[in-house]
C-alpha cells in the first residue's frame, strides 16, 4: 500500500528533529531561537492586513450575490463563543474532581473589573479592528456604484495573498525545525513530570472536546466519520507543529478545502475569523497548567476555585494578544486573585513554563480542528436558512 507522504507529516518531524538538536548539542544555538523569534513576530505584524484581506473580500462575494454574510458570522460567533465557554466549564469540572475541599469564597470585584478591561481593551487590537473593517466595510461599498471595481481589486488582493501562502508553506519546515529548538531552550528548570502532566492532560481533554464537536458534525452535517478522522490528522498536524493559531492559517486553509466541498469564501471566512477568536484549546491550557503549577508550588487548589475560574478563564481568553503564552498572561491577575497562592512569583513562572514549554502546541492544535468542525456547522446552519 502506497502511504502519500504530505506536508503535514514532515512539519512534526522537523519539529521533533529541531528538538532533538538542541538536546543533543550542548551549547544553545541562538541561530534557531532569532530565526522562530524573528518569523513568529514578523508573521503576527502582518496578521492583521492578512485577516482583514480574507474578511473584505469574502464578505465582498458574499455580499454582491445576495448571499447571508451577516448569518455566518452570527453563527459563528455564537458557536465560537459557546464552544470556549463549554471548553472552560468541561476542563473546570474535571480538575476540580481532582481538587480537594475548601470554604466558598466569593469572586472579587477586581476579577470582574479586570474582565470587562480584557475586554473593552481587546476591541481596540490591530486584529480586532481588522475583523470589523474587514467585514462592516463590504455593506458600506455595496451601496455605491463602485462596488463592482472594490470587488474586482479585491480579489486580485487575494489571488496575491494566496501565491504568498504557498510561497510561505515552504519555508515551514525550517520555522518549525527552530521552533522545536526553541521550545527546547524555553523548557527551564521544571521537573519533565510537571511538563508531562500538563501537556498529557491539555492532550486528554482536548481530544474529548474534539471527539464531541466531531460527533455533532457527524450527526447533524452528515460527515463522514473517516473523512472527518483523516482531515483532524492533517490539521492537528499543522496546529502542533506550528504554536499560533495565526501561523497555521495559510496550512489549515489548504487542507480544509481539500476534504471539504464548502463555497471557499464562506470556509476562509469562518476560519480565518476562528483563528483569531476560538481559545477552546487555550483555556483549558490555562486552567491545567493553573492546576498544575499550585500542586508544583505546594499549593493545593480547592475545587471550589477550580469552579470559579471557569467563566472569567474564558472570557478573558476572548481577549488574549495572540502571543507566546497570551492567553495565559492575560488571565494571571484574575487566577491570582482568586487563589491568593503563598508564593505569587513562584507560582507564576511556573505556570509560564509550563503554558509555553509544550502545552501551547497541543492548545493550537485543538483550537484549529475545533475550528473546522465549526465551519463545517455553520455552513449547515446557513444552507438551512437559505
Amino acid at each position: 500500500m502506497r502511504i502519500r507522504f504530505s506536508l503535514e507529516h514532515l512539519l512534526p518531524l522537523s519539529f521533533f528533529f529541531g528538538f532533538l538538536i538542541a538536546y543533543t548539542i550542548h551549547f544553545k544555538m541562538d541561530m534557531f531561537v532569532l530565526i522562530a523569534d524573528y518569523f513568529v513576530k514578523a508573521f503576527l505584524l502582518f496578521a492583521p492586513l492578512i485577516i482583514f484581506i480574507i474578511l473584505f473580500t469574502s464578505t465582498c462575494s458574499l455580499k454582491a450575490e445576495r448571499e447571508i454574510p451577516g448569518t455566518i458570522a452570527k453563527v459563528s460567533l455564537i458557536l465560537y463563543g459557546s464552544l470556549v465557554i463549554i471548553s472552560s466549564i468541561f476542563a473546570s469540572i474535571v480538575l476540580s474532581i481532582f481538587s480537594k475541599q475548601g470554604p466558598i469564597m466569593p469572586i472579587s470585584a477586581g476579577v470582574y473589573s479586570h474582565v470587562l478591561q480584557v475586554i473593552f481593551t481587546s476591541l481596540s487590537r490591530p486584529v480586532s479592528l481588522a475583523i470589523l473593517i474587514g467585514f462592516v466595510t463590504p455593506f458600506i461599498f455595496a451601496k455605491t456604484k463602485h462596488f463592482q471595481k472594490i470587488l474586482n481589486a479585491s480579489r486580485h488582493v487575494y489571488s496575491a495573498q494566496a501565491r504568498f501562502f504557498e510561497i510561505l508553506i515552504k519555508i515551514f519546515p525550517v520555522f518549525c525545525l527552530s521552533l522545536g529548538a526553541t521550545l527546547y531552550y524555553n523548557l527551564g528548570k521544571l521537573a519533565m513530570s510537571a511538563y508531562l502532566i500538563s501537556i498529557g492532560s491539555v492532550f486528554v481533554l482536548g481530544m474529548a472536546v474534539l471527539a464531541s464537536l466531531s460527533l455533532t458534525v457527524h450527526k447533524f452535517a452528515f460527515k463522514d466519520v473517516k473523512h472527518l478522522s483523516k482531515y483532524s490528522v492533517r490539521a492537528f498536524l499543522a496546529g502542533l507543529s506550528t504554536g499560533s493559531s495565526y501561523i497555521t492559517l495559510p496550512m489549515h486553509l489548504k487542507i480544509f478545502n481539500q476534504y471539504f466541498k464548502l463555497d471557499k469564501r464562506v470556509s476562509d471566512f469562518i476560519l480565518t475569523l476562528g483563528a483569531s477568536l476560538n481559545r477552546c484549546g487555550s483555556v483549558m491550557g490555562v486552567l491545567i497548567v493553573t492546576f498544575v503549577s499550585a500542586s508544583f508550588s505546594n499549593y493545593q487548589i480547592s475545587w471550589q476555585q477550580m469552579l470559579s475560574l471557569a467563566i472569567p478563564v474564558a472570557l478573558i481568553g476572548f481577549g488574549s494578544p495572540g502571543i507566546a503564552g497570551g492567553t495565559l498572561l492575560v488571565n494571571l491577575p484574575a487566577i491570582l486573585d482568586v487563589l491568593s497562592p503563598s508564593s505569587p512569583e513562584k507560582f507564576t513562572s511556573t505556570a509560564l513554563a509550563l503554558f509555553i514549554g509544550g502545552t501551547m502546541f497541543v492548545q493550537v492544535a485543538v483550537n484549529t480542528v475545533a475550528n473546522g468542525y465549526v465551519a463545517l456547522l455553520v455552513d449547515y446552519v446557513t444552507e438551512r436558512t437559505k
